[in-house]
């Protein structure tokens, strides 16, 4: 519920033994491994040796679950949706992500399928609405993989949304101001829609990985017209997908970083 900055304190989620630990981003860096040029192929290969691509329909079959390689479906925009299995481990694919590649863009997106399905879940409901945050990676060419949070908050009127505020054990470890012109704005059916896309920091991305950790997690997103925090299964979902999140964060990262220091654009084609 949006309450009024001026009466009302924090809501409080507890949270204990949610996820596993996330373990400490230990990849070489660039001094480590050299000044090398990589190519097109070999970041591809790289990238790709990671995870396989699986009909997630065949592996939910309840009479007849099965592990089956399928490279996804593409549609006439040239988008590729695809279901990766980041543990390569048959039958179950206990590590899942939904995955995206935009071919025109030349960027892969990963999302956790069940924080994916929480955010969409967090729809309007009440004049006082709602407030959600979804988290993914986002992976360009030749490039390294980024962590991106998409705090939203839907209601009967506008937040004016301007801030994201994240406690971990009474610590504010992420306390971001919002870019307001990257701000995207909805208003449909009697009900308007806030929502941005906001890259980490290297020190926000090290607080990403205590919040995974903190026995409690509070989420705020503060705008002109007051405060909402997200709610306990909300909260739950986010700490829970962003462990998996980052686990698999890592795991592209060492994937790629035995390439050197490939930057975007700059590998040989």
């Amino acid at each position: 519920m949006m309450k009024s900055l001026a009466f009302v304190g924090l809501i409080c989620v507890s949270l204990i033994g949610c996820g596993r630990s996330a373990q400490a981003d230990s990849r070489p860096s660039a001094s480590q491994v050299g000044e090398r040029s990589a190519t097109a192929e070999q970041w591809s290969r790289a990238v790709n040796g990671t995870f396989d691509k699986i009909s997630v329909k065949q592996l939910r079959d309840k009479k007849n679950p099965a592990y089956v390689l399928d490279s996804g479906i593409t549609d006439e925009n040239g988008v590729t949706d695809f279901f990766a299995c980041f543990d390569k481990a048959p039958p179950k694919c206990d590590l899942s992500m939904v995955g995206r590649r935009d071919n025109f863009r030349k960027i892969l997106f990963f999302r956790d399928p069940v924080l994916r399905w929480s955010t969409d879940g967090a729809k309007y409901s009440g004049p006082t609405g709602k407030a959600s945050i979804d988290g993914y990676i986002s992976l360009k060419d030749c490039s390294h993989p980024k962590i991106l949070l998409e705090p939203t908050f839907r209601g009967g009127e506008w937040l004016f949304i301007e801030r994201l505020g994240i406690m971990a054990d009474d610590s504010l470890v992420i306390d971001r101001e919002l870019d307001l012109g990257s701000i995207e704005k909805e208003n449909s059916h009697n009900a308007v829609s806030e929502s941005i896309h906001i890259m980490l920091t290297d020190p926000e991305l090290g607080a990403l990985r205590k919040i995974v950790t903190a026995q409690q997690v509070l989420i705020r997103i503060t705008g002109k017209k007051g405060y909402i925090g997200i709610d306990q299964q909300g909260t739950k979902a986010f700490v829970q997908g962003m462990s998996k999140t980052l686990r698999l964060y890592d795991a592209l990262g060492h994937a790629i970083a035995p390439l050197g220091d490939v930057k975007e654009n700059a590998c040989a084609t």
